[in-house]
């Protein structure tokens, strides 16, 4: 935890760091020629920073509790300049019902200048079984999934439908990049796909070709994956590579043996 300034000059913190209870770090320091305004925003309870944009809109989380001080999770806000909002997902698929409230967790990666946040929301089924998580992108006024889903991205199980999305970044412009496991459709691992969110559209990241892909009995693994993007959207990332010489002579589609890794891209 910590301060976070922004361009705007406003400072902004957890209640706990900036000492409501009359610690050492509430008495102010004479303010810079602009001068400074302190509050405490969030949603209540313990929570964290996770960023600030030069608008002065921050993001972060805060815990939820019920009355008895039992955890219930941890919910994601945007602090609009005045307005702290929750922006998790909810409802099915994002939360069960325990004896003293439902349960949800919400977490976030970042900010951009426009006040888009990019988060992720873990997924239960109705009795709390554990079904992936969901990257999200929340504009404003709503909060929806982003990343890949169907087939290949999810599958069946007693809980409901499982799917691993995962969010890395988000630029200034407001451009995300992050990763979605893929699956056969009895749940074996089929390796992953990067992606790239820019406008409303999803873009595929990853090398193609033979080299980069394999047979098994349940379908083609892959491994994409995303490591950083810049303010123009250009991306960085990363390729597994898999060869024939890996096999053994033997070794034909459709066998349960992997070929071995042969370095990545």
């Amino acid at each position: 935890m910590g301060n976070h300034r922004s361009i705007a000059g406003r400072v902004l913190g957890l209640a706990v760091l900036f000492g409501l209870f009359g610690s050492q770090a509430s008495r102010a320091q004479t303010p810079p020629p602009l001068g400074y305004s302190i509050q405490e925003i969030g949603l209540g309870g313990a929570g964290d920073i996770k960023g600030i944009n030069s608008s002065g809109q921050a993001t972060g989380t805060s815990g939820r509790r019920a009355s008895n001080g039992t955890s219930l999770g941890a919910d994601a806000f945007q602090f609009d300049g005045a307005v702290s909002h929750n922006i998790s997902l909810g409802g099915a698929g994002y939360e069960y019902a325990t004896p003293d409230g439902n349960f949800r967790i919400g977490d976030l990666i970042g900010i951009d200048n426009s006040g888009n946040v990019v988060g992720y929301a873990v997924r239960f089924g109705s009795s709390g079984g554990d079904l992936g998580s969901d990257a999200w992108r929340y504009n404003g006024n709503s909060t929806q999934v982003v990343g890949f889903t169907g087939p290949g991205y999810e599958y069946t199980i007693a809980a409901g439908t499982y799917r691993g999305g995962t969010p890395t970044a988000i630029n200034r412009n407001g451009q995300i990049i992050g990763h979605n496991a893929r699956y056969a459709s009895d749940g074996s691992d089929l390796g992953w796909d990067g992606w790239l969110w820019n406008a409303g559209i999803l873009h595929p990241l990853g090398l193609t070709g033979s080299d980069y892909q394999f047979p098994t009995p349940n379908g083609l693994k892959r491994i994409h994956t995303e490591e950083s993007l810049n303010a123009s959207g250009m991306v960085i990332g990363w390729s597994g590579r898999w060869i024939a010489l890996d096999l053994p002579p033997e070794w034909t589609p459709g066998d349960s043996m992997e070929p071995s890794p042969n370095g990545l891209d």
